[in-house]
């Protein structure tokens, strides 16, 4: 009985490598194969006790694992090593990269330098069945104690979406402070909400993103984050960091941008162009793998209720939603030119919001605004800011 050697090479290969097993159709019962897409060297190995001769008739069957696993690793290189537990010698022709080895016996490719020890893994012992279970038990406490160490981690990292989280409940403390001297408008305005006579007339564009950081009330932002703290927490670990701001964002901005061209001066705030984006990013990947179930249908139920309360801006919803869409078949696609078509929407939706010339000016509600910086010790700025405004008008 050799299985036992294959679980030593399973087990050197997991522990130390973090390489992790390929569970699909195209696997055969008598052979385990492992990834490991961060790997340098190798990402895909198979373990068997095959004759290294049977090699061949695999090549197509490596192919197709291959194809597989470059729609995860974004079609970079899969390099695979097959590795046969038997006493043969490795032919300079063989169609992989190939290495034979058994208890004191090594032919092939030399692997040494990429994963010191190899060669000592396979030992003879005196309890094959025994040694599988102490294998086995081994990987599934070392992988029980990573999984709690990444939990404990995931409670303490600074994750954006955890940052973000802060920062809103930073901002709805100044907002609040500032509601209570001056109009709830005004204070919504000075810590950053939408408000397209500043954006388009004075050039704040960074209120298309900052609108995202400022909520009306305390209800508005403990609905918002919790629904941040559960999108975020699937995708950012999902996209990786750069992707899942760039869908947030992205999504806000387009949200603002589709509010601003439909709803021509009024006043937003909050995170919810960029909620949808996320929920309708994750939608788009749910019914592309079928496993969208009732729960998720609650949630997205739900958030298209909120869109009939008064005051909720839809507009930006649906923006936000339109993005995420977008940047959901981008994501999935082999074809990277997609990407432009994230780019293409961008732009095209911006040059009809900056040349839309319907902008409404309200030099009372302005002023008040100018008179708030000046009462806060601003005085420069508040200067600065009216005069600006003045050539507006």
């Amino acid at each position: 009985m050799e299985q036992y050697k294959l679980y030593q090479l399973l087990n050197f290969f997991v522990q130390r490598y973090s390489y992790a097993i390929l569970r699909d159709e195209l696997v055969h019962n008598d052979e385990i194969w492992l990834v490991n897409l961060k790997n340098d060297t190798y990402q895909l190995i198979r373990l068997t006790l095959n004759s290294i001769e049977q090699a061949i008739f695999d090549e197509s069957r490596v192919s197709e694992i291959k194809k597989m696993l470059l729609k995860r690793n974004l079609n970079k290189e899969i390099k695979f090593l097959d590795i046969h537990v038997t006493k043969e010698t490795v032919g300079e022709d063989e169609c992989f990269d190939s290495v034979c080895l058994n208890s004191n016996y090594y032919s092939g490719l030399d692997i040494s330098y990429a994963y010191p020890g190899i060669k000592n893994v396979v030992h003879e012992v005196s309890d094959p069945n025994m040694e599988i279970i102490n294998v086995v038990n081994d990987i599934n406490f070392s992988a029980r104690t990573k999984l709690q160490q990444k939990r404990n981690m995931r409670r303490f990292k600074f994750s954006f979406t955890n940052i973000f989280i802060i920062l809103c409940f930073i901002n709805f403390i100044i907002n609040y402070l500032l509601g209570l001297k001056f109009d709830d408008s005004v204070a919504a305005v000075m810590v950053g909400g939408y408000y397209k006579t500043f954006i388009t007339g004075l050039y704040q564009y960074w209120r298309l993103i900052t609108v995202a950081f400022t909520h009306g009330g305390i209800w508005h932002l403990l609905m918002n984050m919790m629904a941040m703290y559960t999108w975020g927490g699937i995708l950012e670990d999902k996209l990786g960091k750069k992707k899942f701001i760039a869908l947030f964002f992205g999504s806000v901005i387009m949200g603002s941008l589709v509010s601003g061209i439909i709803n021509s001066n009024g006043i937003s705030v909050g995170a919810s162009g960029g909620l949808y984006g996320l929920m309708a990013f994750f939608l788009v990947l749910a019914i592309q793998n079928q496993s969208i179930d009732e729960s998720m249908i609650r949630i997205i139920v739900l958030n298209l209720i909120i869109n009939f309360i008064p005051g909720v801006d839809y507009l930006a919803h649906i923006g936000g939603a339109i993005f995420g869409i977008v940047f959901a078949l981008a994501y999935q696609s082999k074809n990277q030119k997609l990407w432009y078509s994230v780019a293409i929407l961008f732009i095209v939706v911006g040059l009809i919001f900056f040349h839309i010339n319907d902008l409404l000016t309200y030099p009372a509600f302005d002023k008040s605004i100018v008179n708030a910086y000046e009462e806060l010790g601003l005085k420069n700025y508040a200067e600065f800011l009216w005069k600006r405004l003045m050539k507006l008008y």
